[in-house]
């Protein structure tokens, strides 16, 4: 038997919110892993050093203007990502949408709500984490790899927690 393998080699992969932060280090990571990234935010000239980076990597890159919260946008977005970069295998929202309720029973007027700056009260759970602080970017590249690739085959319905403990405390 064969380990399972973390690439993606030649997948299509659609990552929203590619502009910056999270989104960008993920698409990087994506198309380190071997994957062609369509990068997706609000306007398309700052996902333009995500999108060298990838092409740096020797991996396809597409910058495309779309809001996660639209779907006709969206549409437009994956539509023209299957036509370049073809069938898509792996979708990322990194966009900036926050709200406490779960994705799947959200509405269409919670994911287009605009909430106000939160950095006041992310500090304050940053020092109730276990680890004393948030997440560097970085460390959150691994576990989207392992949800995307193939070693997760056997994983469905899961949470994995990428909390720096917050959740056990």
């Amino acid at each position: 038997m064969t380990s399972p393998s973390f690439r993606l080699d030649g997948a299509a992969a659609l990552v929203t919110g590619a502009a910056g932060g999270i989104g960008a280090r993920v698409a990087i990571g994506l198309a380190e892993f071997g994957a062609d990234v369509a990068c997706v935010d609000l306007t398309t000239d700052p996902m333009a050093p995500t999108v060298a980076a990838i092409e740096r990597l020797g991996r396809r890159a597409l910058a495309l203007p779309a809001d996660a919260s639209d779907p006709g946008q969206m549409g437009e977005a994956v539509a023209r990502t299957v036509a370049e970069l073809g069938p898509l295998r792996h979708a990322v929202n990194c966009a900036g949408i926050h709200d406490n309720a779960p994705t799947e029973t959200m509405s269409l007027a919670v994911w287009q709500r605009k909430h106000p700056d939160v950095w006041e009260h992310v500090q304050a759970y940053a020092k109730d984490i276990p680890l004393g602080r948030l997440a560097e970017t970085e460390e959150l590249v691994g576990p989207v790899i392992f949800l995307l690739s193939d070693a997760a085959s056997y994983c469905t319905g899961a949470n994995l927690m990428v909390d720096g403990g917050a959740v056990c405390w």
